[in-house]
């Protein structure tokens, strides 16, 4: 999802519906992986995971253009 927005903000790319729908099921089995566990949340490791993935859909988008 992030790398389908970047690619529309940035070089006006807009997603298709089949990719949004994986999208959504990967957004609903990522929460459920970790929403439904016993272990707790490290905050730091959700924030670097978050970061990783933004900085690399940042740079895919950016070689594509």
């Amino acid at each position: 999802m992030v790398l389908m927005l970047l690619a529309w903000a940035v070089i006006a790319e807009r997603p298709r519906g089949l990719p949004l729908l994986g999208g959504g099921i990967g957004i609903a089995g990522v929460c459920l992986m970790l929403l439904t566990g016993t272990v707790t949340l490290n905050a730091l490791g959700v924030l670097a995971s978050a970061t990783a993935m933004v900085t690399s859909s940042f740079g895919y988008v950016l070689a594509k253009r």
